[in-house]
């Protein structure tokens, strides 16, 4: 069977219709590019592995409920993004946690504990900041990983006002730490 050549409305099609071949169209067409964006992110092969396989097996998971907004291959990609940033704030906490044990921290240790803690709290105070509903949304969905239809149901409200109460918050991070100097001083260390 050919897997190459099915468009990402077809995949839909085939995942909403309980067609195991969707699972197989998506690891076949997206596999190895969602691997290089975690992998870029943990630097950690098995760890992006682990991160691809476990989005893929969530799509497969959740397709009968499967809306979205743009296309699959932007919201694997996306799933995949956060997922893997979500693993490396745990790899940091973890590397942190063992500073506590080790006498001398190491030149690249310090780096990456001081760009984790300023990000961390320029974050928050970004979040503290956002309008009442765009805050409980953002927070519902990032840490207490409810879907969108899940806070949507909570907060009596709309898939599509969740999903827009999303966008705007994330755009309002982006923008507010892009425009932080110690990201991009910090992120010549990281890597």
């Amino acid at each position: 069977m050919n897997l190459r050549g099915y468009s990402d409305q077809e995949m839909i099609v085939l995942l909403q219709n309980n067609d195991e071949v969707a699972i197989w169209l998506i690891f076949d067409n997206y596999w190895e590019s969602l691997f290089l964006v975690a992998f870029n992110i943990v630097k950690d092969r098995f760890i992006a592995e682990d991160i691809v396989q476990e989005t893929i097996i969530a799509v497969w998971d959740k397709r009968t409920d499967l809306t979205l907004r743009h296309s699959l291959k932007a919201y694997l990609f996306a799933s995949v993004r956060y997922a893997a940033y979500k693993e490396w704030k745990r790899i940091i906490a973890r590397k942190l946690e063992s500073l506590d044990d080790i006498e001398v921290a190491d030149h690249h240790s310090v780096f990456e504990s001081l760009a984790y803690y300023d990000l961390k709290a320029q974050i928050n105070k970004v979040v503290d900041g956002l309008p009442d509903r765009c805050k409980e949304v953002y927070l519902l969905s990032r840490e207490d990983q409810l879907s969108h239809k899940e806070i949507a149901e909570r907060m009596n409200i709309s898939v599509k006002t969740v999903e827009n109460q999303l966008t705007k918050a994330l755009r309002i991070l982006r923008l507010s730490i892009n425009k932080a100097p110690f990201i991009a001083f910090f992120s010549i260390f990281i890597k």
